[in-house]
């Protein structure tokens, strides 16, 4: 039981939390901090998504503000990713912080597609520091200053300053360190541009967790319906990327666009506003920038129907609803006479079409249909049967990797991978053969094998 955690200020990181806690009890150093938190000193976690808090969460005592799941998720930047991944992602990123290791979680949440550069010292705002120290606050780090393309504090309206301390690398923790009291003698810088106060402003919003898209249709539509509006459609719904590149170029500052990695060298050079447009997995600084420039704000996403937005005659929803076949899940007692239920429609940008999503209501399995897809049918989730087989089979230590494969009907790989999301015990403990006085017989060599060392050893 860890008695005495500190209770998260407003938009505290969860990396300040830590600090804080190590900075009162004077641990030695950041191996015991990682024992008593995280449950083990092999973890590697990073500023944005740390790992393994369902540990943290179950060893506070009851009453604690953190042994509330959302509270907990707030302290990470999960809020400032989440409004432009699928629920599918998202899903996935809860359960690596609360379970996982650490290291998949950036790859998964886009950090490393959207190339954005990441400040390598932790930042602050000597006014923020200021009112805490007056306040009788201790004083942490917060969320939206650490965030890469935030330069300016929207609260004071300053610039942001760099400390001495340094970010956290993907896989690598070092010493937890709260702000040293010699920043409270930075002079703060007034800040003058609106556009970057503008930035500051939204990433504030989204930080917030008010907003819940809709997922990619939304963005798509949200996207099309503005750039309709600012006349940047040409004949036959196609966008003028060209125009809208000249505009982003207006709207901000070279030398900013140069230190966030979003330039634009000439205005047929675009290949980031393409990828926000087609909802592509990009940084999320590249959608405030696009919301910048076609004046948008964060409620056009979240309150808007896309059914009452304009969608490009290439991306009409097709009309039909039906499974293709009935389930063909082996495990399922309806099999060949139960037909999936039509759940809901994703828009899927590398097929340029919608695809339909279906669940079965007997085995809970749900599939997906996409005609401009090679394969036209997939399986996108395997079903609650399904993995209460794998879960039994998986505990059996008689039964093989390969023979799970065999009675599940899928590939080896395949049952190693659901078997881990699942969060089933890794190693697991599989069939051993032993001789009749018990020691460990190695495995049988085929007649092919015996003929190639042959073979080899009359050679040598």
């Amino acid at each position: 039981m860890i008695h005495g955690f500190p209770t998260p200020y407003p938009d505290e990181l969860f990396y300040s939390l830590v600090a804080r806690r190590a900075a009162r009890l004077l641990y030695p150093a950041a191996r015991a901090v990682l024992r008593e938190v995280f449950g083990t000193a092999a973890v590697g976690g990073t500023l944005e998504f740390p790992c393994r808090l369902r540990y943290l969460q179950q060893a506070l005592p009851d009453g604690h503000p953190c042994r509330n799941e959302s509270i907990l998720i707030k302290t990470t930047l999960l809020p400032w990713y989440a409004p432009f991944l699928p629920p599918e992602r998202i899903a996935k990123l809860k359960h690596h912080i609360l379970f996982g290791e650490g290291a998949r979680t950036c790859a998964r949440a886009g950090v490393l597609d959207g190339r954005v550069p990441q400040a390598p010292f932790l930042r602050f705002c000597p006014q923020c520091l200021r009112e805490d120290s007056v306040s009788g606050r201790q004083l942490y780090w917060r969320r939206l200053h650490q965030m890469t393309g935030i330069e300016i504090c929207p609260d004071h309206c300053m610039h942001l300053e760099e400390s001495q301390v340094g970010r956290l690398e993907i896989g690598h923790w070092p010493r937890f360190e709260t702000p040293p009291e010699a920043l409270l003698q930075v002079s703060p810088r007034k800040a003058e541009t609106n556009i970057l106060l503008r930035i500051a402003k939204l990433g504030q919003e989204l930080l917030s967790g008010a907003f819940e898209f809709r997922g990619q249709v939304q963005l798509d539509s949200t996207y099309r319906f503005a750039l309709k509006t600012k006349v940047f459609f040409r004949v036959r719904q196609r966008v003028r990327f060209q125009d809208l590149a000249r505009c982003l170029r207006e709207v901000f500052p070279e030398d900013y666009l140069m230190r966030t990695n979003c330039t634009i060298p000439s205005p047929s050079a675009q290949t980031w506003i393409r990828s926000v447009v087609r909802n592509s997995t990009v940084a999320p600084l590249k959608h405030l920038l696009l919301i910048c420039a076609l004046d948008l704000k964060l409620t056009d996403f979240s309150t808007l129907k896309p059914t009452d937005l304009p969608i490009s005659e290439d991306f009409k929803a097709p009309q039909v609803k039906t499974a293709s076949k009935a389930c063909d899940n082996h495990l399922c007692s309806m099999r060949g006479k139960s037909w999936p239920k039509w759940k809901s429609c994703e828009l899927a940008s590398h097929f340029k079409d919608y695809v339909n999503i279906f669940e079965c209501q007997v085995c809970g399995r749900v599939t997906g249909e996409c005609e401009n897809s090679k394969q036209k049918t997939w399986i996108k989730d395997y079903g609650f049967i399904w993995r209460r087989r794998l879960t039994k089979l998986w505990r059996d230590p008689t039964q093989s990797v390969g023979n799970i494969a065999s009675l599940l009907k899928v590939k080896w790989d395949t049952v190693k991978r659901q078997a881990w999301q699942m969060g089933l015990p890794f190693p697991r403990k599989g069939p051993i053969l032993v001789t009749d006085s018990g020691m460990k017989k190695p495995a049988t060599k085929t007649q092919a094998e015996k003929i190639v060392l042959k073979k080899w050893a009359e050679r040598w």
